[in-house]
């Protein structure tokens, strides 16, 4: 990579992966979870992926590339870690528990990708990606709050469990 713009591509195309498999993982959150709310939260999240992929086509477009071509192995390893957390949990408030730090750290590098973008969208002077990706930013950042207060709740109950068996 030689300059800013390089560095750019590169990016959106690991985020554009990200995306992808963080998509494939999220029906199998969906499938386990427990709580209505939750469940309503990963829908809505589903959609709004679709929506992240799409924007990302668009951004990659007007910058004269494709968004495929790379594989984000941080992305691997957060769906391997969802996975993992997943196998083993058997009662719906904890189970709830573990899809929503998985969930939640699929949020973070969301709002680690999208705000890095943005910065670097404005310096290249792009004013229609940046716009692009930083609804997507907003997005991720709104998607992280409603999975915080919903843990709210989950994590009282998963803790009970923790006093109940004492």
């Amino acid at each position: 990579m030689e300059n800013l713009h390089d560095l750019f591509e590169v990016t959106v195309k690991l985020t554009y992966n990200a995306e992808k498999r963080f998509l494939r993982l999220m029906p199998k959150l969906l499938k386990a979870a427990s709580n209505d709310k939750l469940r309503e939260t990963i829908k809505v999240q589903i959609e709004r992926t679709q929506l992240y992929l799409k924007r990302l086509e668009q951004v990659a477009k007007q910058g004269g590339f494709r968004p495929t071509g790379k594989v984000c192995k941080s992305a691997k390893c957060l769906v391997e870690e969802a996975d993992l957390q997943l196998t083993g949990q058997t009662h719906g408030a904890t189970l709830d528990a573990a899809i929503i730090v998985s969930a939640q750290r699929n949020e973070h590098y969301g709002i680690c990708a999208y705000g890095t973008l943005l910065a670097w969208s404005i310096e290249l002077g792009n004013p229609d990606i940046t716009e692009l990706l930083e609804e997507s930013l907003k997005d991720h950042g709104y998607a992280d709050e409603a999975y915080s207060k919903i843990a709210r709740r989950i994590n009282t109950s998963a803790n009970s469990l923790i006093s109940a068996t004492a």
